[in-house]
């Protein structure tokens, strides 16, 4: 990925690089100049830089986020967040972090995770 946000202040977006769907919304986040750098799950567990005890196992099976302090947000909260740092979506954050907003970010996350789940390359795990 492109994505040049210095290291330090840059939230880690890991995602599966064999999956299709991982692959689509890591290149939509690259492309939205955000300071979350897409980072493929293997990649990260290979470096040095893994102090969080992930499991492959678990970053399988969620979305991962991790702030620059080194919290762990998953699922439809790292997505909330995701697009949160978007700055084109600025405009929206009021929408964004209210009730309704969070509630359409999960309905749309668990729809993705379904057919995530579905995905051929996933299921060969």
């Amino acid at each position: 990925m492109t994505n040049s946000a210095p290291e330090n202040t840059s939230w880690k977006f890991l995602f599966d690089g064999t999956c299709a769907l991982c692959k689509k919304f890591a290149g939509m986040i690259d492309r939205a100049g955000t300071r979350v750098v897409p980072v493929e799950l293997h990649a990260y567990l290979q470096s040095g830089n893994n102090n969080t005890n992930l499991t492959i196992e678990a970053l399988e099976s969620v979305l991962h986020l991790i702030s620059p302090q080194g919290e762990i947000l998953t699922g439809h909260e790292a997505v909330q967040k995701i697009l949160l740092l978007i700055p084109a979506l600025r405009p929206f954050r009021w929408m964004l972090s209210k009730k309704a907003g969070s509630f359409g970010i999960k309905a749309a996350y668990y729809t993705a995770d379904i057919i995530r789940k579905r995905c051929r390359s996933c299921k060969k795990k």
